[in-house]
């Protein structure tokens, strides 16, 4: 009988380490982090550790417990201010984990059945002269989400511009584009610094309102494309290191070859809802945005008519939309995360707490020194602890 508990006891501790340990992303998995997939930095009242190995932010939570710290938590404006310098001494250009100190991971928000009516703007199929031009002026971005509501015109097939950003220097520096394939369906590509991405991302072509979002990041070199909430396509390590340039033209509805004329490939059918941030919003962000729901982040530009010099072919109607929430309440899985890299985007951030992210913990300078002889002494010889373990163990046998 001791045998069985005792063989349990090692067995339930094996498991409790094994599954505190990090592991990637992809298909391989760490059993032991390595040592240069830590950096450990101490300040004047803890001592850091980044892991530099992706887990959900609950599996995060646990590794660092069973390393007997805490997932770092910013309390203080201090805190959040050495933390910050540790990412950016070294570079890291990676949002991580970090632990709300309210404990308030997870927002509860409460949805209904509506139906919202919107101004939106036609593009008849009868001319192909269409266009509207939002007048503001945009400044350099070096991170950029557009967010849309479409209703194509199930009638036209070829290639169609929903909205293309020219700048002085370069007319394709920020398109997104549709076509019709062949099952009927709807794919989006799109065009940044020229570059011409696959059609990918799709969607019914069945006259429907469809809400769609891309977003770009330089500093994490990485894009997508969401449609009605679901990311759809995206990418990353494309040679895109450097910003959209600014003083450009944003058009709806054609594609300008040259700056802010000749338009080609126009769009038919009604555009509403342009929203724009110079940031790239993050997977939780975006299915609000479908819910109808509202964003703490501020807009670069918010949808409003006033701001939009249209063709005179292109008509202002009503469009009631429905938002596709639920009559319960809805909860948005949203967790802390920390940016440090970064002269523009909020430092502090939302995302899925499932997404794959870094992570710091944090231990007292104390209990680091003391894990510290405890992990030497244990790479040499067994502990007395885990010696007594085997000695009972064997004797259970």
């Amino acid at each position: 009988m001791t045998g069985t508990l005792l063989r349990g006891l090692i067995l339930f501790l094996l498991e409790v380490i094994c599954e505190g340990e990090p592991t990637r992303a992809g298909p391989e998995t760490m059993l032991h982090p390595n040592e240069q997939d830590k950096l450990v930095h101490q300040t004047s009242r803890w001592v850091l550790k980044l892991f530099n190995d992706s887990l959900p932010f609950s599996r995060a939570e646990s590794f660092c417990r069973g390393q007997f710290s805490s997932l770092i938590t910013l309390e203080q404006s201090e805190d959040k201010e050495e933390t910050v310098e540790l990412l950016r001494q070294i570079g890291f250009r990676s949002p991580v984990w970090v632990r709300d100190h309210n404990r308030s991971a997870s927002k509860m928000v409460a949805l209904s059945r509506q139906y919202l009516e919107f101004s939106a703007l036609k593009f008849p199929k009868e001319s192909h002269e269409g266009f509207a031009r939002v007048t503001v002026s945009f400044p350099v971005l070096s991170s950029v989400s557009v967010c849309v509501r479409v209703q194509w015109n199930t009638d036209w097939n070829d290639v169609s511009t929903v909205f293309s950003y020219a700048a002085p220097v370069l007319t394709n520096e920020f398109q997104l584009r549709g076509r019709v394939d062949m099952q009927g369906h709807i794919l989006l590509a799109l065009i940044i610094h020229g570059k011409h991405f696959p059609y990918k991302a799709s969607f019914a072509n069945d006259g429907a309102w469809h809400h769609i979002c891309v977003t770009w990041s330089r500093i994490s070199n990485h894009w997508a494309i969401y449609v009605d909430g679901d990311r759809k396509d995206m990418g990353s390590g494309t040679d895109m290191d450097r910003d959209i340039h600014g003083d450009g033209i944003l058009i709806l509805g054609q594609d300008q070859d040259s700056f802010g004329g000749n338009f080609t490939e126009p769009f038919f059918g009604n555009i509403t809802d342009l929203n724009i941030w110079n940031v790239s919003l993050e997977t939780i962000h975006v299915r609000a945005l479908n819910l109808c729901l509202a964003m703490i982040q501020e807009k670069f530009f918010s949808w409003n008519l006033s701001l939009i010099n249209s063709h005179h072919v292109v008509k202002e109607v009503q469009a009631p939309l429905f938002c596709p929430a639920v009559h319960q309440q809805m909860e948005l899985q949203g967790c802390r995360t920390l940016q440090g890299w970064s002269d523009q985007l909020p430092p502090l951030g939302w995302t899925d707490c499932s997404d794959f992210l870094p992570f710091i913990c944090r231990s007292s300078p104390e209990r680091h020194h003391r894990m510290e002889q405890i992990s030497k002494s244990q790479s040499s010889q067994p502990s007395a602890f885990m010696n007594q373990l085997m000695k009972l163990s064997n004797k259970s046998q």
